[in-house]
């Protein structure tokens, strides 16, 4: 099991990277789900993309267990942007998914007992 230090300085690692493209910086930290690969090159991605579209693609195009990323990279992303239309969630995704509006209702009453 990695460390927390050993982690940290993997992350530092990927955001002083000079690695220009996803496929490299896959290369660099390793492309497993283990969190001592997976969370800097994470960090790294996320580092690199200023919309949530970009980061989706990237987080693919950097190979290997790209579901687990996707996971924190989706979510980091999703909430710094949102639904913003220039750099948020693509509502054309959305409309895509089958239970859109059970998602929505769950996510409200969520909110609204959160909030009492």
């Amino acid at each position: 099991m990695a460390s927390p230090a050993s982690v940290k300085s993997r992350i530092e690692e990927a955001l002083s990277s000079t690695a220009s493209t996803p496929e490299s910086l896959g290369q660099e930290f390793g492309m497993s789900c283990v969190v001592k690969d997976a969370f800097p090159l994470s960090v790294a991605i996320l580092n690199s993309v200023s919309d949530y579209r970009d980061g989706v693609r990237q987080n693919i195009l950097a190979g290997g267990d790209n579901a687990g990323r996707a996971i924190f990279v989706g979510s980091v992303l999703g909430a710094a942007y949102g639904l913003d239309p220039k750099n948020g969630i693509p509502l054309s995704w959305l409309a895509r998914l089958n239970a859109l509006n059970v998602i929505f209702e769950l996510t409200e009453d969520a909110l609204a007992s959160s909030l009492s």
